[in-house]
């Protein structure tokens, strides 16, 4: 049975970073696989960083006005970023910074794909973990 994690607020998510909390509009709960759970504190810096840069980056609404291609022309230019910081200062914290960008920019397609009527994941055959419900 996987672990379950719950976000609740923005001191919890730390999602104040140099700056006031951001308002939390929702509980997000997590079930993390016990297979991963040596895992569960970078998880949740790496939500963390996530969450902070859809937020700021909210206001641009990525996934309404472009397309596909588009915007896997915009991970890429993501992608040359990170590895333009990693190149030049792997140890800045920006270069995980970038990574935040690249991840957003994969969960953003997947929002456009799912919002132009694909099919759930989860109804495929394997790859349905046994554990996890789809709701």
């Amino acid at each position: 049975m996987p672990s379950s994690t719950t976000y609740n607020s923005a001191p919890e998510l730390g999602l104040s970073v140099g700056m006031d909390p951001i308002p939390v509009a929702s509980t997000l709960r997590v079930d993390l696989p016990t297979s991963l759970n040596l895992l569960e504190e970078r998880f949740r810096e790496f939500m963390q960083g996530m969450l902070f840069k859809l937020d700021k980056n909210s206001h641009k609404n990525t996934p309404e006005i472009e397309d596909i291609p588009g915007m896997v022309r915009m991970l890429l230019v993501e992608l040359t970023e990170f590895q333009d910081q990693f190149r030049d200062d792997r140890h800045n914290p920006n270069t995980l910074i970038e990574l935040f960008d690249v991840a957003n920019f994969a969960f953003l397609m997947f929002l456009a794909l799912r919002n132009q009527g694909h099919a759930d994941w989860r109804n495929t055959p394997g790859e349905t973990p046994v554990a996890w419900e789809n709701p």
